[in-house]
């Protein structure tokens, strides 16, 4: 597994597109062959050598078939230092100058830049757990008379928890997961917390009352925001966040907002293991399903 964070280790692993062909083909039947049309585990080569023959129903597969490198135009080894810059990049790059850096066609760059987020995903495995502190924030200009919970509000509306942990004796943020909702309902409000918090977990979130029905499954103490003081932590990474989308992507739709905050957990939550993100990256690529049309 490559693991690295200087663009000079990338390219000492990476120098051909053979390199990068190679790396794939371990991942995709390193461990094995298995037709994807049949299921046969037995094959013979293919057109190229970076192809397999099924032996029962003669389906000749590429390395990038089912996955979403599948009919990617854009030279591999270009594909591939793109995918590691953005994975390792903390605040990311727009499409522009993903445009700009590596000479190609800003349409490209802004598919190649879509396909890097839909690899950008959570497992699932590592829900919060122990100390969460939960809350939503709204993303948008600002709206004349619409003040807080605004359910009439046209800004983007998402809600946010986070691990709380000690590091050194102080409170630090620990790994944290944020979801677009339609409103601030109960009912949009619980599918986070079922899919992204531990029953075990202790959640602290603020006197709105629709925590309240949700408290009945989950360990919840609500607490006076007082203005932010008492949800700091929550309130740094909202900061974080707001602040990310501004200086670097400047506009982002309601349809793709929830793919830009996956990148920014992705990357945040592997904050202690920098190393190993290409790779996880590279991994998610080779077990998604190809995505034709993205919008």
């Amino acid at each position: 597994m490559f693991k690295g964070i200087s663009i000079y280790e990338f390219r000492e692993q990476f120098s051909t597109k053979n390199d990068c062909y190679l790396y794939l083909f371990e991942m995709k039947w390193g461990n094995g062959y298995e037709c994807s049309k049949c299921g046969h585990t037995k094959h013979y080569k293919g057109r190229t050598q970076w192809y397999l023959r099924c032996v029962n129903c003669k389906y000749d597969e590429s390395v990038k078939s089912h996955t979403l490198f599948h009919k990617m135009k854009l030279p591999i080894l270009k594909a591939f230092e793109i995918m590691f810059t953005l994975s390792n990049r903390k605040k990311g790059m727009s499409a522009l100058e993903i445009a700009r850096t590596y000479d190609i066609n800003p349409n490209t760059a802004s598919l190649i830049r879509k396909k890097i987020q839909n690899g950008m995903f959570s497992s699932g495995r590592h829900k919060l757990s122990k100390n969460v502190q939960v809350d939503e924030f709204a993303v948008g200009g600002k709206e004349k008379g619409k003040q807080g919970r605004s359910s009439t509000s046209k800004k983007v509306k998402v809600i946010l928890g986070c691990e709380v942990v000690k590091h050194k004796g102080k409170n630090t943020i620990g790994n944290a997961y944020a979801k677009v909702i339609e409103d601030y309902s109960s009912k949009e409000l619980l599918p986070f917390f079922e899919d992204k918090i531990d029953r075990i977990a202790k959640i602290n979130t603020d006197k709105w009352a629709s925590y309240q029905p949700i408290s009945k499954l989950y360990s919840i103490e609500q607490t006076k925001s007082e203005g932010g003081v008492n949800f700091k932590e929550l309130n740094t990474l909202t900061m974080l966040i707001k602040g990310w989308l501004r200086g670097i992507h400047h506009h982002v739709s309601k349809d793709r907002m929830q793919k830009y905050l996956d990148e920014f957990f992705f990357k945040f939550n592997r904050k202690a293991h920098p190393k190993a993100s290409f790779n996880k990256l590279l991994e998610n690529f080779m077990n998604t399903k190809p995505a034709y049309l993205l919008t």
